[in-house]
């Protein structure tokens, strides 16, 4: 497929080039991943909320990841009665983004990004993810320029995913419904999730001054955010320091041990819990790698080709793919059953909150 070929591009180029990586993973990913399938139902029929609005969560993938590759989490959220939303990000951090509506067409890719932080070069344009020329003399600044603009875009992407659900929901649904019928709350007690950079996509949303009060729930996988003072990325550090809403009832950070991202964006975990420690939980993982709460350590190494997984990935010390996996849905889960699948009409009827804190 082309996902296959994309990631065999990004994740095998040091081991075998990004062409031969490409090839194996086109010709032998399927096969490697056991044929692997997204655990759902096409054409099911929906739960029904008893409030008559189904609750919206949200995840946001991470740095060359794709739309399936956090799959468990959003079809088990999903099997509970709620809308699940798995972006595929088109700021070119996905190894792929495929448009839904142009079969095969490809919106961007993660090997064009590559290309792009090799250019040492500054567009003046802060807000653009577009290719930045030649000419520039700070690499860094680039390089952090071209995050910031990522991780705004992203944000973007999350919250028009959130504009958009209501009416992709009734095409899908009930068309027939008068427009006052909401089919669900996404102007509110949404739950955004993020693994990696999607976590630094995620603690955005929960951070910026404009879209804060749509959130309740953030739930952060190994989120990516090192970086000190005016260093940091992916976020930027002015949206860091911004408070915490008053809406957001629940933060939840997992830390792997065994993660590039550990002694780099650790401190920043920490200070964005303590932003508000009544509401946030850290769950660490000291013997687990960066990926540990996504899907591919397990489709891989329960594939006939897993021996060659591990021996490229290296995975000596850590503890079962699966059972990690399986613990952090449980994890997830739990975080969210707090009320989220349950809240009120009369919830609905509040004003966005105002306060900080």
């Amino acid at each position: 497929s082309a996902h296959a070929e994309a990631v065999g591009k990004v994740q095998l180029k040091e081991t075998f080039g990004a062409f031969s990586g490409g090839a194996l993973m086109s010709t032998f990913g399927p096969m490697a991943t056991g044929y692997a399938r997204v655990r759902a139902s096409v054409g099911a029929k929906p739960l029904v909320d008893k409030n008559g609005q189904w609750p919206v969560a949200v995840l946001s993938h991470s740095l060359s990841g794709w739309r399936h590759i956090n799959s468990t989490y959003l079809v088990e959220i999903a099997s509970h009665g709620a809308v699940a939303i798995g972006l595929e990000h088109c700021d070119r951090s996905a190894c792929l983004a495929l448009s839904n509506n142009l079969p095969h067409a490809v919106l961007a890719t993660y090997a064009e990004r590559e290309d792009m932080l090799k250019t040492a070069a500054d567009d003046n344009t802060s807000s653009s993810t577009s290719p930045p020329p030649e000419g520039a003399d700070d690499a860094e600044a680039v390089v952090m320029k071209y995050r910031h603009a990522q991780c705004a875009q992203r944000r973007s992407e999350v919250i028009a995913a959130l504009d958009g659900v209501e009416a992709a929901l009734r095409a899908r649904f009930a068309n027939d419904l008068p427009p006052s019928t909401k089919l669900c709350r996404a102007d509110r007690d949404v739950a955004v999730l993020g693994q990696s950079f999607g976590g630094a996509s995620a603690a955005s949303c929960i951070l910026s001054k404009t879209h804060a009060h749509r959130f309740s729930h953030c739930l952060l996988y190994d989120p990516w955010i090192e970086g000190e003072r005016d260093r940091m990325l992916p976020l930027k550090r002015e949206d860091f320091d911004n408070p915490l809403s008053s809406s957001l009832k629940k933060l939840v950070i997992w830390r792997n041990g065994r993660s590039v991202l550990w002694n780099i964006c650790k401190a920043n975990w920490d200070a964005l819990a303590a932003k508000s420690p009544e509401v946030s939980v850290v769950h660490d993982y000291a013997e687990c790698g960066h990926f540990a709460q996504t899907d591919a350590p397990v489709v891989f190494e329960s594939g006939p080709f897993a021996f060659l997984y591990k021996a490229i990935k290296g995975t000596d010390g850590e503890p079962d793919a699966r059972m990690t996996l399986n613990q952090s849905v449980d994890e997830t889960m739990s975080a969210l059953d707090d009320g989220w699948f349950l809240v009120t009409d009369e919830q609905f009827q509040q004003e966005p909150p105002t306060t900080t804190r």
